[in-house]
């Protein structure tokens, strides 16, 4: 069998395996979340998209000895690679967040990527008629600079992912579904493990590496699959018990001190109910309070056992008087009316504190 069939076959994987990724991304759900679509699969449309997108390197499935059609293929990954990676852990958890400020950057981002791939694209399509191949080298420096570019744009959003982990290791959260922490776990370093598979087609200008790329890549999308589909069956994302808070302070606060900032703590969370609110965290009792966060953390864990745990008790009574004040209503409805995420977040609350 002649090597460019076998190219073309590889290519083919590849591009199925995205397919299937949309397909099955955009299908399967389950019913608890459906009416919550926008904060539980905030990245479901875009995901599906970015990954029908591939569809665009067809031209070097049917014929991969095509001069325009190898210089889209091996461009497409170092740019629109990493370009969907940094795109979906800023929209996931970006959006999980309230982190609006994704919005701008991505679409800089991508602005700068379809600018550069769009002319190699359509002359790929057009069988090569639109860009004469002595300016392919161009073409080349021009999609290194930006791939280096859209490189760096995603080991930034690993590294803000990463950040928004290690706050919610250290207790910032109320709820236990606030941050999908198992998910982020397992995605936050794809721009590490991608990039041994971006870049040795480019350099090497090589239509063999480029098969085993579009192979692995294909093994790798079927992979990530079955991680981001049961998202929200993951185990609860606050460990048992509420971790201790480190404390950079070591002046002792005096009592009247300490008095004073559980009133106004009770003042905030609970006279104001702002408990209902279920995606609380301790950076708004912060702002209302006006301390410093450890002496926040601090009263909370000797006044009240620890912000979740305050928080969380003062839920199960509201819970547990909006059911006798409406019995029509389902538990579902009254737990997000308690400041619940979920019947479920309900359920561990309960169980882990009664």
């Amino acid at each position: 069998m002649p090597a460019y069939y076998f190219y073309g076959i590889a290519a083919t994987v590849f591009m199925v395996s995205c397919w299937s990724f949309a397909a099955i991304r955009w299908l399967h759900t389950c019913d608890a979340p459906k009416h919550r679509w926008s904060y539980v699969w905030p990245d479901r449309k875009l995901q599906v998209l970015l990954e029908l997108l591939s569809t665009a390197l067809l031209p070097y499935i049917f014929d991969p000895t095509s001069p325009s059609a190898w210089l889209m293929e091996k461009c497409w990954l170092p740019t629109c690679g990493y370009l969907y990676i940094a795109v979906i852990l800023l929209c996931f958890f970006g959006r999980v967040q309230l982190w609006n400020r994704w919005h701008s950057v991505s679409i800089v981002a991508s602005g700068i990527v379809i600018l550069t791939m769009l002319p190699i694209v359509v002359n790929a399509w057009m069988g090569g008629t639109l860009i004469p191949q002595q300016y392919y080298l161009i073409i080349i420096a021009i999609v290194t600079v930006v791939s280096f570019l859209m490189m760096s744009f995603a080991f930034m959003a690993m590294w803000q992912v990463g950040h928004w982990m290690k706050e919610t290791r250290d207790n910032n959260y109320s709820n236990p579904t606030d941050f999908p922490l198992p998910l982020a776990q397992r995605v936050w370093f794809a721009p590490v493990v991608f990039t041994p598979l971006y870049w040795p087609a480019f350099i090497l200008d090589s239509p063999l590496a480029m098969a085993i790329q579009n192979l692995l890549m294909g093994f790798m999308n079927i992979a990530l699959l079955i991680i981001v589909l049961p998202a929200w069956r993951r185990k609860i994302i606050i460990p048992d018990g509420d971790e201790p808070e480190p404390d950079n302070s070591r002046d002792d606060l005096p009592p009247e001190r300490i008095e004073t900032i559980a009133q106004r703590i009770e003042d905030f969370v609970s006279k104001r109910q702002g408990y209902l609110d279920e995606h609380l965290r301790i950076e708004n009792v912060v702002t209302e309070c006006g301390y410093n966060r450890n002496y926040i953390s601090r009263v909370f864990k000797e006044r009240y056992g620890g912000f979740y745990t305050y928080v969380n008790k003062l839920r199960l009574e509201h819970f547990d008087q909006f059911i006798r004040q409406h019995p029509e209503v389902t538990k579902e409805a009254a737990a997000h009316a308690s400041g619940f995420s979920s019947y479920q977040a309900y359920y561990r609350a309960k169980e882990r504190l009664t």
